[in-house]
């Protein structure tokens, strides 16, 4: 079979001719074209991947740093962990993935290619918040490198060092997510990917809510880990949505609209049943209340009332667990 005579005057760059029909290669030229061809392939596969080395540099600091400033820091008692082998590694890898995070959401833009998430028509859809709501990822990424450095220079504790694989895989998660977004779009990867970095943050700060810790140790993965999981709950039910249309094209305004009341009720009932599981933690409702609330907004604006009574009903879910949760917790 061959290709029509239209296609076989766009050739990739860098290729004579198509390796497979002979007819379009000169004498001898067959194999020098499938070289040509895999040379092209591999400088392709290069850029998609270039982004690898941002992450690399972004976070190069902060590995390095664990393997002096962390073992310095237990020589002199500053924290009351016996050490052991996978330690740093641990640290390292939530220092690292804190510190790609905030890098990688711009990688289309450092690198040229791909396209920036919040250009991607798919990206905006009636489950998705109002532009303005994605800031929330400014206090997210600060209090994340914080937790992640603090730990890392000796100020871990007890619960850091049981919930510090799945803080490094939540924020790898997030990384990887990005990376695919940015310069794949909203395959249906990026399901899975965002999936495992919410369910890495939510075991997380069930386990910190509902082990035997001090409160003081609780306070300060709050922020940056349940308010985290809050968002990443419905985050990833806009992200369904997102790639829906991406992968199966925009439905029609109603059916749209119905997938979104769908979805709502779905993220709201599981923040619901979370909230419920950390004994009421206020920081992982103000973290999906935050999503839905803005969602209503966006959905007000354009006109779709009953999504956005969906979400505000949502919102009052997501409070009712949280209302449970603290009295089981008495």
């Amino acid at each position: 079979m061959t290709r029509p005579r239209e296609a076989r005057r766009q050739l990739p760059p860098g290729l004579s001719c198509w390796p497979l029909e002979r007819h379009s290669c000169r004498p001898g030229g067959t194999i020098a074209a499938f070289q040509q061809l895999i040379a092209h392939q591999l400088k392709v596969e290069v850029r998609h991947h270039a982004t690898l080395a941002v992450g690399l540099a972004a976070g190069f600091s902060g590995s390095a740093g664990v393997r002096v400033v962390v073992p310095r820091a237990w020589r002199k008692g500053a924290t009351t962990l016996n050490p052991a082998p996978t330690d740093s590694l641990r640290d390292g890898a939530n220092l690292f993935f804190a510190a790609t995070q905030s890098v990688l959401g711009q990688t289309s833009r450092i690198t040229g290619h791909g396209i920036p998430v919040d250009q991607r028509p798919e990206t905006f859809h009636a489950a998705t918040p109002i532009a303005p709501a994605f800031a929330i990822w400014a206090p997210l990424f600060i209090s994340e490198a914080l937790y992640a450095w603090r730990v890392a220079s000796g100020g871990g504790t007890a619960l850091d060092r049981d919930i510090g694989w799945l803080t490094a895989a939540a924020f790898a998660g997030n990384s990887a997510w990005e990376v695919q977004a940015e310069l794949r779009g909203f395959e249906w990867q990026s399901n899975a990917i965002i999936l495992g970095a919410a369910s890495a943050a939510v075991t997380a700060i069930i386990r910190a809510e509902t082990g035997d810790y001090s409160e003081a140790d609780k306070r300060r993965i709050r922020l940056p880990i349940g308010t985290l999981a809050g968002w990443l709950v419905l985050a990833s039910a806009a992200n369904a949505e997102a790639s829906r249309i991406r992968m199966l094209g925009r439905p029609s305004p109603a059916r749209e609209a119905n997938e979104a009341i769908v979805l709502i009720a779905i993220a709201s009932s599981a923040a619901a049943s979370i909230a419920v599981a950390t004994r009421g933690s206020g920081h992982f409702v103000a973290g999906a209340g935050w999503g839905l609330a803005n969602i209503a907004v966006r959905n007000v604006r354009e006109k779709r009332p009953h999504v956005a009574w969906a979400a505000v009903a949502g919102i009052g879910l997501a409070l009712t667990g949280f209302a449970i949760g603290r009295r089981r917790a008495k």
